[in-house]
């Protein structure tokens, strides 16, 4: 009787027990956005006090099958003006960014007078995107986004998101300009705590689609990546036994400066090359 109690217990199904956060991982990103979504509060907007805009309206929520679910606050009161305000402090960027690019009408801006702040079903309007926290309930880096818009229904419009962070500035902005079935597109990222221009797309009417000015540092990341493609294909011909599985595991160890990454320098040098 002994040996089947213990016979049992080798051969009964054994019980999984998961990590706290495993079903977490396991999650799409759509759901991981609507949970995001449904644990956002109006308290979480209140704690952002850093931003430029005032907490006056009610905090919304757009949760509809197959579309992205979001939370938003209208743009009412005070926060028309200050809205305003930041749209103008953008053209500023706009018009430093004529300045780089020749090929970009000289009279673009985003025409603050014809933003769309009041409420409409039909074709959009302007509005503070809220996404002050992760699926997890963490904090995030841009809590805030200012969607603008003009009226879409024209034939010439601007579109645009403008990304706060949790200091209260722009970490992000990108711009859409369609002027006479032309189109323009500016990305901004912050670099070194600035706003700074990424590049600046152009679309023709028939869809064509070119980069037509790229920023600085992203000149130097796209000739980082080359240099790296180039070190990676001599480390596997010169230093098969050393050399790591793909690029990705590379670039990883490179930007980590991994004690691998450092022998493979010395490796390197001692053959006549510097990577």
């Amino acid at each position: 009787m002994a040996i089947f109690d213990f016979l049992k217990k080798i051969f009964a199904p054994k019980e999984i027990h998961s990590a706290p956060n495993a079903s977490a991982k396991k999650l799409s990103y759509a759901e991981k956005e609507l949970i995001a979504v449904k644990r956002t509060t109006f308290q979480d907007i209140q704690q952002l006090s850093n931003l430029p805009f005032v907490w006056n309206s009610r905090l919304e929520k757009c949760i509809q099958p197959n579309s992205h679910p979001f939370a938003y606050m209208d743009i009412v009161g005070p926060n028309v003006a200050i809205a305003m305000s930041e749209l103008e402090k953008m053209n500023v960027h706009i018009s430093q960014a004529k300045l780089l690019c020749k090929k970009v009408p000289k009279s673009l801006q985003i025409p603050v007078d014809d933003i769309v702040f009041k409420r409409s079903s039909i074709t959009g309007y302007s509005r503070l995107i809220c996404s002050p926290i992760s699926h997890l309930g963490e904090p995030t880096d841009a809590p805030i986004t200012f969607s603008f818009m003009t009226d879409l229904d024209r034939r010439d419009t601007t579109h645009g998101n403008l990304y706060y962070g949790r200091d209260g500035g722009i970490q992000k902005a990108d711009v859409y300009f369609w002027r006479k079935s032309n189109g323009y597109f500016f990305y901004y990222q912050t670099v070194a705590n600035s706003l700074t221009l990424s590049k600046i797309e152009s679309v023709t009417p028939t869809g064509e689609k070119n980069v037509i000015y790229k920023g600085q540092h992203i000149l130097e990341l796209e000739a980082s990546r080359v240099q790296e493609e180039t070190d990676f294909a001599w480390i596997q011909q010169n230093l098969p036994d050393k050399c790591p599985k793909n690029i990705a595991g590379f670039r990883r160890m490179k930007n980590q400066n991994t004690k691998n990454y450092q022998l493979l320098q010395q490796l390197a040098a001692e053959k006549g090359r510097e990577i």
